[in-house]
């Protein structure tokens, strides 16, 4: 992934993400890197974030006006 070097702590221009977490509505991708270098406990509180995230955003009001702008997401099945 490309990024505006002024962006990036470390001045890169170009990142490699992962797919970390996968729900029925997001995904989350993280710089690879710097997943890699977390500690363990670091590891557990960010993956606690990531799902109180995808709990608040998307049992609350905000998914209803998002989709009433943009639509929902396409559905693809494999």
């Amino acid at each position: 992934m490309f990024v505006d070097s002024t962006y990036d702590t470390y001045g890169r221009d170009e990142i490699e993400t992962v797919l970390h977490r996968t729900t029925n509505e997001m995904n989350f991708y993280v710089d690879a890197f710097w997943w890699e270098n977390l500690t363990e406990e670091k590891e557990i509180r960010y993956d606690n974030i990531m799902y109180e995230l995808e709990v608040i955003f998307f049992e609350s009001e905000y998914i209803i006006q998002i989709t009433s702008v943009f639509g929902k997401k396409s559905q693809h099945t494999v």
